[in-house]
């Protein structure tokens, strides 16, 4: 499911101009966000759960081509999720 999150959060910046910038900054800032739901929710697992539809839901609203990728996620946390 990571290797899943981490190729959304390429897609997204994929259009960006300077790649080199765009894709570390945006892994950095998945992070803060994974933590900061991981503390809000008081357990990181569950903070983790959250997180992949988030992801998954940023990607199909933000992009076009790589809807298809955003959508596997969801379904995959939806169906893999309530099994962790």
């Amino acid at each position: 499911m990571l290797l899943g999150d981490l190729a959304c959060l390429v897609v997204l910046v994929s259009r960006a101009r300077r790649r080199l910038f765009a894709v570390p900054s945006v892994f950095g800032g998945a992070f803060v966000v994974l933590n900061v739901l991981g503390m809000a929710a008081n357990d990181f697992y569950i903070g983790l759960a959250l997180f992949h539809p988030i992801v998954g839901a940023t990607t199909i609203l933000a992009t076009r081509p790589g809807r298809w990728l955003g959508a596997g996620l969801v379904a995959c946390a939806a169906i893999l999720g309530p099994l962790t």
